[in-house]
């Protein structure tokens, strides 16, 4: 699918839409590339960082750091005890977007999988009228070149390989099993023109990000973060 100009496709509409809402975003790096975009694109939209004076008396896109970086399961945890102890009864839409840093080559993607399925299940049953979105793990770049060559030569790792692959397992078990998915790794692995950066490794197919969206291989440049902004706004003005 062709990434389309945000000038082109987000409307008043939208934007209202998603004001009316109570919305909570829990995230790390990558997540303030996104409220960037969201700036940038939709000035009217009311985005506050949760402070322990926060009050949702209003309608408001909140958002907070969640966790640590390149510890999952303590983010998921964190995003439970947010939600249990503090926000939840005052929210309508949550999501939390784990960090391309928390899945590697060596995470045990259906230990993570578990914890991240169960705790949901007991979310979902606690706060029946929040809508949970669901993100995709963002990607980063594979390395290519005479770098890559050397290390594949010398049996080392190379970057955005089998951290990919491990975060396509991952993100093929969020797309089977929820419904409202956000895609932010199908968004970060489309070209301009609709293609995508896809790659096999052992007759396994896998994505990366698109070397055009970032500068440093995995946090997403100004023109990337207003991409995924249009089409995370979009995506919140249609659920009800």
């Amino acid at each position: 699918m062709k990434q389309s100009s945000t000038s082109e496709v987000l409307s008043e509409k939208i934007v209202e839409r998603v004001k009316q809402k109570k919305i909570y975003f829990a995230h790390m790096s990558v997540g303030h590339n996104i409220l960037n975009g969201i700036s940038d694109i939709a000035e009217k939209i009311n985005i506050q960082e949760l402070d322990e004076q926060f009050q949702f008396n209003i309608p408001v896109f909140s958002h907070s750091k969640i966790g640590e970086n390149t510890k999952p399961l303590l983010k998921i945890d964190d995003f439970s005890k947010k939600l249990t102890e503090d926000i939840g009864e005052n929210i309508d839409i949550a999501f939390l977007k784990l960090c391309y840093v928390d899945i590697n080559s060596a995470s045990e993607i259906d230990l993570l999988f578990n914890h991240y399925f169960d705790t949901y299940n007991k979310l979902h049953k606690k706060f029946p009228k929040i809508t949970f979105i669901h993100f995709t793990v963002p990607l980063t770049t594979q390395q290519k070149g005479i770098k890559a060559i050397i290390k594949k030569i010398l049996g080392r790792e190379v970057r955005g390989y089998t951290d990919n692959l491990n975060r396509q397992k991952f993100n093929e078990l969020i797309r089977k099993n929820y419904i409202h998915v956000f895609d932010l790794a199908e968004i970060e692995s489309t070209r301009p023109d609709g293609t995508r950066t896809v790659h096999t490794i052992n007759g396994k197919i896998y994505y990366s990000l698109f070397p055009g969206y970032t500068e440093d291989g995995g946090h997403l440049n100004k023109k990337a973060g207003e991409i995924v902004a249009e089409k995370l706004l979009t995506f919140i003005s249609k659920i009800d």
